[in-house]
Order: C-alpha cells, then structure tokens, then sequence
C-alpha cells in the first residue's frame, strides 16, 4: 500500500508492505521491519527491532490523531492531484482532544493569528504533554476549554477559521 501522507505538516511517503512476520513499513525511503503489531481500544503496539512502541490513536474529521513519547502526530492523507477538487471549502477547524486528559497549557486568545502546525493546547494524559496544533493559517474564534480542566476524547477544545487567502 503507498500513501501520500502529511504528518503535522511534513509531507511523507509511506510504503506498506504485509509480509510473514508482520511488515516492512518504508517512510521516505528508510525501511522499517514492524512485527507483534496490536490494535484494540485506541491503542497500537508494535515492536521494531527488539523495540515495544506503544501509542494511542484518535479519528476526526480533520485526519487521524496519533500519540506516543508525549509527542503528538496529525496525519492526514494528502489526495493527488486528481482526486483534488477545483474549489475547496474548508469549514472551521475544529480542535478536539485526541484522548481524555487534563488542559495544561493554552497558547492562544480568541481573536489570535496562528499558522498550520502552531501549537493551541497542550493536553496532559497518562503524565505525557500533547500539543494540540492548529490544521491550517486562520483565527482563533473561540477556546472552549481552561487550564485545568478534564476533558474527554474527541471533547472540542477551541475552534478556528481558515485564513482567507492561502
């Protein structure tokens, strides 16, 4: 399977290949022997090399959430230029929490300018800090959420609207 991916606004080719024990997983060329890999509960194991990762795994509209080592990853695939429509319409930019945890940190006003990959919120859950990143340049419309506060998976946290010009 090749994907075209955008990883927290790094574009990223990615090969997977099944093979007996498990997959070959290729990422801009560099080869991965992935085995054990475990899914179940928003969570995914796997083992490279004599290595346990484990993660967390989030779905929204906006893409697929992926959290591990109290880094947090937004992927999106990236359509071709084919399967690109003429007229996009992006509607706000929702920011939702990847996993329940506590606000620790918000980085922005209403009103503030940000730019893709800016970080908004930082989430803390299971002692790890995750940066909750704008998807794209526009304005913080509002933050629904406090420092302090517990919030729940997919909870939205502050919401954005797209940059008028690209």
């Amino acid at each position: 399977m090749e994907l075209k991916l955008n990883i927290n606004n790094v574009k990223r080719e990615v090969h997977v290949e099944p093979v007996e024990t498990g997959f070959i997983v290729r990422v801009d060329g560099e080869e991965y022997a992935v085995t054990d890999a475990v899914t179940g509960g928003g969570r995914i194991s796997f083992v490279i090399g004599p290595k346990l990762h484990t993660g967390l795994i989030s779905c929204s509209h906006d893409g697929i959430g992926f959290s591990m080592r109290s880094h947090f990853y937004r992927v999106v695939e990236e359509a071709s230029d084919a399967d690109r429509p003429t007229t996009t319409h992006i509607s706000h930019g929702r920011l939702e929490a990847p996993m329940p945890g506590n606000i620790v940190a918000i980085n922005v006003d209403a009103g503030d300018e940000v730019t893709a990959g800016q970080p908004v919120i930082v989430l803390e859950s299971m002692k790890m800090q995750n940066e909750i990143t704008s998807p794209f340049n526009g304005t913080v419309e509002r933050i629904i959420c406090t420092v302090g506060e517990q919030v729940g998976f997919d909870q939205v946290l502050a919401e954005i609207a797209p940059s008028k010009t690209p």
